[in-house]
């Protein structure tokens, strides 16, 4: 993965498909405390 590749988020079963297209917009990287975003 790098930046400017493309990304499918896919969801399987009944409602199965492409749910969004997106773009990496930087390197992948080890995130030790995740943001609560819910």
């Amino acid at each position: 993965m790098a930046a400017g590749d493309g990304v499918l988020i896919w969801k399987s079963g009944e409602q199965s498909g492409i749910y969004a297209i997106a773009e990496i917009i930087e390197p992948p990287k080890i995130i030790a405390n995740l943001p609560d975003i819910g």
